[in-house]
């Protein structure tokens, strides 16, 4: 009898926690396990590319509001979703969210499952936490000293949380820096990502969708520009390359889209890095474009996981990233590149010492050349919870 799984996220927009999703649902053993996914708010045009067999359905009109903001809803200016924000947050901060979860999941759920996954941190384990499913399981993708998606209602988590059969966490640090608020060590594992390896190497062979200089040596920077992922550090490191006279036949190539485009543009232009700057935009090739290049660039303030830094190391490209959870857990030494302290100072450091010695690329290159992923072995844990072994 196949297993009858509930995966829930709260959007769709393009993003880490997306991308594997979609790799996890094509991994996944689908004469076991019969898989449905709801999206609490029909935004975003990722989850489009799963297995035939996956259902996708969405969440009714009080979810609008809940992966947006209350500063974005007041600058958007749509009335309505100023209302649903305000009563989504009067409902959390009573602790009255329950009832309403309780009786939202009626209107949605059509039939029983037999496992519920949270796969978003935040109000993702609110609706699975207060669901009545077995077997429930959240995982956790967000680097909590940081970006903790819980901070304004931690009394409310401290409540649902221990409603889980298991909590997941993508990193060992992602795991250490939930403990330090939850101290639900007995229920958390760290299971990685299980990216779809054999997709990102078909990807690499597509055309890619960036033109190159060959005379430049060519960096990439990919990602939501977004706070966290610190972009706006980066151009000042580059600005600062630039007046020591080692951006010379350098380009650095930012792909991504986000809320800090404009004045991430305004900042670039500001430092007179036109020359040095190419922006991209959105990238959802990832792969096809990463293995042009020399170098990425990660400048992040915080990652959960680093999926780009993998895709990478797949590419045979080496990485400077900044010290994170994420970039801890994938490059433990300096054999595909080079971890930095997690400052503007650190990434200028790591970034000059990589222009003034480029025979560096070339040695990272050479051993990345065996360098494997065992989403295999990932699988094999992630489908022992979905059964309702213990990992």
């Amino acid at each position: 009898m196949k297993k009858k799984v509930l995966f829930v996220v709260d959007e769709r927009q393009m993003g880490g926690v997306s991308a594997v999703l979609e790799d996890l649902l094509h991994l996944l053993d689908h004469e076991k396990f019969d898989v449905d996914v709801l999206v609490l708010h029909d935004r975003g045009d990722r989850l489009q590319n799963l297995p035939a067999n996956v259902r996708v359905f969405f969440g009714t009109p009080f979810f609008r509001a809940i992966d947006c903001s209350l500063k974005g809803a007041l600058h958007n200016g749509d009335l309505g979703l100023l209302v649903h924000k305000l009563r989504l947050i009067f409902l959390m901060k009573t602790g009255r969210i329950a009832k309403k979860i309780m009786k939202e999941r009626r209107k949605l759920l059509n039939s029983s499952y037999d496992v519920e996954v949270a796969f978003k941190d935040g109000f993702c384990a609110l609706f699975s936490g207060y669901g009545d499913t077995p077997i429930k399981l959240h995982w956790l993708h967000s680097s909590y000293r940081y970006d903790d998606p819980t901070a304004h209602y931690t009394s409310l988590f401290e409540t649902v949380l221990p409603r889980f059969t298991k909590i997941v966490a993508v990193s060992h640090q992602v795991e250490r820096q939930f403990q330090e608020i939850y101290h639900l060590e007995n229920k958390t594992v760290v299971i990685a990502p299980p990216i779809d390896v054999t997709k990102i190497k078909q990807e690499m062979a597509e055309e890619p969708s960036c033109e190159l200089t060959n005379t430049c040596l060519q960096m990439a920077a990919v990602g939501r520009l977004h706070p966290l992922k610190g972009f706006d550090r980066l151009l000042d490191v580059i600005a600062l390359m630039k007046r020591e006279g080692l951006m010379e036949q350098v380009q650095v190539h930012i792909f991504g889209d986000g809320e800090e485009r404009e004045q991430l543009r305004q900042q670039c232009k500001a430092l007179g890095l036109e020359q040095e700057v190419i922006w991209e935009g959105a990238c959802v090739n990832v792969a096809a474009n990463l293995k042009c290049f020399d170098l990425l660039l990660m400048p992040s303030y915080a990652e959960s996981f680093g999926l780009v830094m993998l895709e990478a190391f797949l590419c045979g490209v080496p990485v400077l990233a900044t010290r994170t959870a994420g970039s801890e857990m994938l490059m433990t030494d300096d054999r595909y590149g080079c971890l930095c302290e997690n400052s503007r100072e650190g990434f200028a450091n790591g970034l000059r010492r990589i222009l003034r010695q480029p025979a560096l690329l070339t040695k990272w290159k050479a051993g990345l050349k065996n360098y494997q992923y065992d989403h295999a072995a990932i699988m094999k844990q992630i489908e022992s919870l979905l059964n309702g072994e213990c990992v």
